[in-house]
């Protein structure tokens, strides 16, 4: 298994989507664990495929914020990872 490293804020998380990879981005699959607004940003944890948490930091933009247990795409430009190993 190869490990990679993303900084939280060029995570983009997406709710109830069908996305594909079509458009060049690397996606994960997930399940949101929570998701806290901490004034201008939304920290959101995330339970992937693999078993392995991560956390996504995102603007709060007066968006709705999603619920805890539902499905979730984390989407992010393969020039924004670090392959670490």
């Amino acid at each position: 298994m190869r490990s990679f490293c993303v900084r939280p804020e060029r995570l983009r998380v997406v709710v109830g989507s069908d996305l594909r990879g079509d458009d060049g981005l690397n996606l994960l699959r997930g399940t949101l664990l929570s998701a806290v607004c901490l004034g201008a940003e939304i920290h959101q944890t995330i339970m992937l495929e693999s078993g392995r948490k991560l956390i996504c930091v995102d603007q709060s933009r007066d968006q709705a914020i999603p619920s805890a247990g539902c499905a979730v795409v984390i989407a992010f430009r393969p020039s924004d990872c670090i392959i670490t190993t």
